[in-house]
């Protein structure tokens, strides 16, 4: 896909796809991660909860240092370098599965992942129709996701959670090869730095909902699988709806993808942020096979039609990519924050607390961003 088949045009966006899916993928992973942590590595439900949480934290800390300093640093080499030791995590952990040093490589691995993912959203962010690129990237992201959460079984049973790992590791590996077309903008760069923007306070708050809502993905997404089991669900079953609910996801991706301002973005971001409210009320009684999988289809439609929309709204606040930077760091120090408020609930509480939490917080987020979204609709961005 790097060679003479891809347009040169194209090759960066390719190049800042495959750099995201190789550092996002343990976010769209997360259930069976967790779950392989549980049944393969010998954590309880809790542990395994605290472990994901402290490299998603890692990864927002990074993710952070980028907002201070993407306007600093030559992007490409920056990425490379990430990618390589995000491969070489992958590998050492899976080596270092069942020891102490498991969480802290993980944590490295966070670290390397929460440089990259901005720096290509940065990048997407910089076209024209910034919407349609994130789309892209977040199809890709499904379904690399939809195809390896449907050989996870497999996976596990034959290596447990070290081989999910050194698959993830692969995925590093077809990144780097593409990464020497990554975006470089500070071939293009003044001699003096750009100056930090100043976020509004509608900014604010729709940085506040990007905060919220992903805080609410991240306590219900880590979670998912463990819910479908105490609900007396297989674990094929439970398998299956979550492969599954990634085409759902991609067909909420792909509508921004290929509508992209035809359609408005206040009404399509309002129904998928709904969307991570409304299903998961079928999961407070009694789960079927079908509840699970229709609810979690729609809530991954909803989550994935979102997204793009978020991102769009941050890249058209400010065209130097500054504000996309800040708006990928509040998200994923939502993801860090939501596995660890949901591994306390479930240390002192029930999984039906988790649920209602996720749901009060998109409801929440939804409240914060919709100021914002109605003022760009109304100035014509």
């Amino acid at each position: 896909m790097t060679g003479a088949a891809v347009a040169p045009g194209h090759r960066p966006l390719l190049a800042a796809i495959l750099a995201d899916v190789a550092a996002a993928q343990v976010i769209v992973l997360q259930p069976a991660y967790v779950q392989g942590l549980v049944d393969h590595a010998g954590m309880s439900d809790a542990k395994a909860g605290y472990a994901l949480s402290a490299e998603m934290l890692a990864f927002a800390v990074a993710t952070i240092s980028m907002a201070a300093i993407a306007s600093r640093v030559r992007w490409r080499p920056l990425v490379q370098s990430a990618l390589l030791v995000l491969l070489l995590c992958h590998l050492a952990s899976a080596w270092m599965v069942h020891t102490s040093m498991f969480v802290a490589i993980r944590v490295a691995a966070g670290l390397a992942a929460g440089i990259v993912v901005p720096l290509a959203f940065a990048s997407i962010g910089l076209t024209s129709k910034p919407e349609r690129g994130y789309g892209l990237v977040i199809t890709s992201v499904l379904l690399y996701g939809a195809i390896l959460l449907t050989v996870t079984p497999a996976l596990f049973r034959a290596g447990g959670v070290a081989a999910l790992l050194v698959a993830m590791a692969s995925t590093c590996v077809v990144a780097l090869a593409a990464s020497f077309a990554f975006h470089e903008p500070s071939r293009h760069a003044t001699a003096q730095p750009r100056k930090p923007h100043r976020t509004s306070a509608t900014e604010r708050a729709a940085l506040s909902a990007m905060f919220f809502y992903f805080m609410a993905q991240g306590s219900f997404w880590a979670y998912a699988s463990l819910i479908g089991k105490s609900k007396g669900l297989s674990d094929g079953v439970v398998s299956d709806a979550l492969a599954l609910s990634q085409f759902a996801g991609i067909a909420g991706a792909l509508l921004p993808a290929v509508l992209a301002d035809r359609a408005g973005r206040t009404a399509p971001l309002a129904a998928g942020i709904l969307c991570g409210v409304l299903p998961l009320a079928a999961l407070a009684g009694p789960v079927t096979a079908v509840t699970f999988t229709v609810a979690i289809a729609i809530y991954q439609f909803g989550w994935n039609l979102s997204h793009p929309f978020l991102l769009g709204m941050f890249a058209r606040f400010d065209r130097t990519g500054q504000v996309v930077v800040y708006g990928t760091a509040m998200q994923k120090l939502g993801l860090a924050a939501g596995p660890a408020a949901a591994a306390v609930v479930v240390a002192y509480a029930s999984y039906g607390i988790v649920v209602a939490m996720s749901m009060a917080l998109c409801a929440l987020s939804l409240i914060l961003v919709m100021p914002a979204i109605r003022a760009q609709s109304n100035s014509g961005l």
